[in-house]
C-alpha cells in the first residue's frame, strides 16, 4: 500500500497476465474496487467501475486495443490523477459519485505510484537481464 487519498486505499504490485506483465495500482473504497490500472507493456488498460463489470459478466473496456507506452509509470500516474473522477463517475451509489477528492492528496498519491513503479521496472528489468 502506498498514500492514498481519503478516504481510499491504493495497492501497488508487479502484475503477470500469460506472456506479459508490468507495474498495476488498485483504487480502494473499502471492499470496492473503484479503478484498476494495469500497466502490463504492450498492453497497458484501465479498468474502471470493476465490481459492476463483473456482475454484469462482462468486459469493461470500449475497445481491446494494443497501444504503446514510452512511459508506463508515469501512464499509471497520470490515470490515477486525471481519471480518478470518472471512474467514480461510473458509479452507481451517488455518495460515491459525488464524494470530494483533495487534489493535492491524490497528486502525492500519484507522485508515489509512479516512483513505486519506476522503481518496480528497474528491480524487474534487472533481474530479467
Amino acid at each position: 500500500m502506498v498514500a492514498a487519498p481519503t478516504p481510499f486505499d491504493l495497492e501497488v504490485y508487479w502484475l503477470r497476465n500469460g506472456e506479459t506483465e508490468g507495474p498495476a495500482a488498485s483504487l480502494w473504497l473499502g471492499s470496492l474496487e473503484v479503478m484498476r490500472i494495469d500497466g502490463l507493456f504492450g498492453e497497458p488498460h484501465v479498468h474502471y467501475d470493476l465490481a459492476w463489470s463483473r456482475a454484469r459478466r462482462r468486459a469493461n473496456f470500449a475497445a481491446h486495443r494494443v497501444i504503446e507506452i514510452d512511459d508506463v509509470p508515469s501512464w499509471i500516474a497520470d490515470e490515477l490523477r486525471l481519471n480518478l473522477r470518472y471512474a467514480l463517475s461510473l458509479q452507481r451509489s451517488r455518495r460515491l459519485r459525488e464524494l470530494e477528492i483533495d487534489q493535492s492528496e491524490l497528486d502525492a498519491a500519484a507522485h508515489e505510484v509512479e516512483g513505486w513503479a519506476r522503481d518496480a521496472v528497474d528491480h524487474w528489468s534487472a533481474s530479467a537481464t
